[in-house]
């Protein structure tokens, strides 16, 4: 128990000598108490709530401590030498990243209110590949986000300044590429988010974010009048954030803050307002999405529509258990939606082998720290960089391990969690 939790110190020691004041021999007799101390300390069980640790608040900290200047300046020397071409003559593609989305509260997987009519309608008349088995990296967007716009991995091991994003890549196929913002603290300020975004030909952030999604829709509809043949369109929502009732506007939602449901189970009962508002949430947000697959069509030509949340959350199922947390990651904090629209000209213009691949291929599993492959493949781009076993939608698709947690927890050991004293049963 003492030799990872040395090499880890170690690894940290070098960490505080290159982005602290730190002197080697303060940092090494730092790294030496925190790697004793991880050696004595258990890690928390899988079942259990965990605590974060000293160790996990001075990771965050030096990841979140990265300056600005530094960053830009490690991806401008990783992507300056980015090949990327693409035949398109027109093409308009949407990447839609929601905010703690729960597949437990989305009615396309099975929940039993409808909180997602609009996206309902396209599954049922075979418009929407709905994935049913992809699961986020991490538990917070500042770890997520990054990974979704880079080649960032816990596979790969490498920052998202340390490798090429997606912005770089189809600036250089010959897209404009487009950002808007609606977290306008973390859009604007967290260094990773910001340097890579910043990478679009134009990056917008909602001036007040975290107002409903729906301050987006005029910045997506200047991007689809602009007048470039191809367009990348990035979305990043406020979604189903924490405090819920924030997420839509006054007066909209199905579902009364004071109502009871029968899928409830007895914490959430002492907790509807809550549940309530969250369930709003998810409304509005498939409300944003059947808006934007409406400006798509509207447009016409040939486009997707590719959502998925960062993260997904915690809502009660566990006791005292409630939004998420990365250095206590479950499976509704890991497991997340994924859909995919494609327009008539999509499909129409795109070899039939490949739209039959996409369609089979939403129920294989899925790390969305992969997800950029998925979009390279998607939008017909052709670089070194793509790696088809990485894309979801590729008949050369391989499952991998799935990390979940910077910790390096496995998402298979969260669905062995004994449930017998934590899980609240609906009606109990």
């Amino acid at each position: 128990n003492f030799v990872i939790p040395l090499y880890w110190g170690l690894g940290l020691a070098l960490l505080l000598v290159k982005r602290t004041r730190f002197t080697l021999p303060l940092a090494l007799g730092l790294a030496l108490f925190l790697g004793l101390s991880g050696a004595i300390m258990p890690c928390p069980k899988p079942e259990a709530p965990a605590i974060k640790t000293f160790p996990d608040m001075v990771f965050e900290y030096l990841d979140e401590s990265v300056s600005s200047g530094d960053v830009k300046a490690a991806i401008t020397l990783n992507n300056k030498n980015v090949r990327a071409s693409n035949d398109d003559l027109q093409a308009t593609y949407v990447f839609i990243i929601g905010e703690s989305h729960s597949k437990r509260h989305s009615s396309l997987y099975g929940y039993g209110r409808e909180t997602m009519p609009e996206m309902g309608k396209l599954k049922a008349t075979g418009d929407l590949v709905l994935f049913t088995d992809v699961v986020s990296p991490n538990s917070f967007t500042c770890y997520v986000v990054p990974r979704l716009l880079s080649f960032a991995s816990h596979e790969s091991g490498m920052a998202s300044y340390d490798t090429q994003n997606i912005f770089d890549v189809m600036n250089v196929a010959g897209f404009k590429t487009f950002w808007f913002g609606n977290q306008s603290g973390y859009d604007s300020n967290d260094p990773q988010c910001h340097g890579i975004a910043s990478r679009a030909s134009v990056w917008k952030v909602s001036p007040n974010g975290g107002l409903p999604d729906s301050c987006l829709m005029p910045m997506l509809d200047a991007a689809l009048k602009d007048k470039a043949p191809r367009k990348f369109i990035v979305l990043h929502l406020w979604g189903s954030h924490f405090e819920y009732s924030r997420c839509y506007p006054p007066g909209f939602g199905n579902f009364k803050t004071d109502e009871s449901s029968p899928l409830f189970n007895a914490e959430q009962n002492l907790h509807k307002a809550e549940i309530n508002s969250y369930d709003n949430s998810v409304l509005f947000t498939d409300s944003i999405l059947g808006t934007v697959v409406s400006k798509l069509k509207a447009a016409g030509g040939k486009s997707f529509m590719l959502y998925l949340s960062d993260h997904g959350e915690n809502l009660y199922e566990l006791k005292s258990v409630v939004t998420h947390m990365d250095f206590m990651p479950t499976r509704y904090s890991a497991e997340i939606p994924m859909l995919l629209w494609m327009s008539d000209k999509y499909k129409e213009l795109s070899p039939k082998a490949k739209i039959d691949c996409i369609k089979k291929s939403s129920s294989n599993p899925y790390d969305s720290d992969d997800i950029i492959n998925t979009v390279i493949d998607l939008s017909s781009i052709k670089t070194p960089r793509f790696d088809e076993e990485k894309s979801i939608v590729n008949q050369n698709f391989i499952p991998k391990r799935r990390i979940v947690s910077n910790d390096g927890l496995d998402y298979d050991s969260l669905l062995t969690v004994s449930r017998a004293a934590f899980l609240n049963q609906p009606g109990k």
